[in-house]
């Protein structure tokens, strides 16, 4: 049956433009007509089986403060970066040393929870592999990741963003 519920053809609308762009920004392809209907039918697509799926959000509580979010985290994913390559070609002095810790979320929904996991598997050198209620399994190449984690300042920051 078509929902024709005003935010969520919002959301739909969104997703789709969204969508489109970023297959256009990450693939590189040519402004052409046969690109263009291409992204269309993917995103399409990909709107469609998400709501067969019942997985498309209700409503959107993205704010100001998500912005800042998303370039505080555009900076932390380049330092990660630049860390692993300097673990990487450094010599015998940073070895690898590769952990498994639990660490603990302030996050009260499962969105905060999601979105903070996913913000952990974004930063190079550290992957969220598994979520057992307010704790995250987290694998990193150095135990200095896991320390900055329970520090909790991109838990913080991810409340901040959740919680308005």
């Amino acid at each position: 049956m078509l929902n024709l519920d005003p935010p969520k053809v919002r959301i739909k609308i969104l997703s789709f433009v969204l969508m489109t762009a970023l297959m256009f920004g990450l693939t590189g392809a040519k402004l052409e007509v046969g690109n263009l209907l291409l992204f269309m039918v993917l995103a399409s697509s990909s709107i469609i089986f998400s709501g067969w799926l019942n997985i498309m959000p209700n409503n959107l509580n993205l704010n100001y403060k998500a912005l800042f979010y998303f370039g505080w985290l555009t900076k932390e994913i380049i330092i990660s970066s630049l860390s692993v390559i300097r673990i990487i070609w450094s010599s015998k002095s940073l070895r690898l040393k590769p952990c498994f810790e639990w660490v603990d979320t302030i996050q009260e929904d499962v969105n905060g929870v999601a979105i903070y996991s996913n913000s952990i598997t974004l930063t190079p050198g550290t992957i969220a592999l598994d979520i057992q209620g307010k704790f995250i399994l987290v694998h990193a190449l150095t135990a200095r990741s896991i320390e900055e984690l329970k520090a909790g300042d991109m838990d913080r920051r991810v409340k901040e963003i959740v919680a308005t």
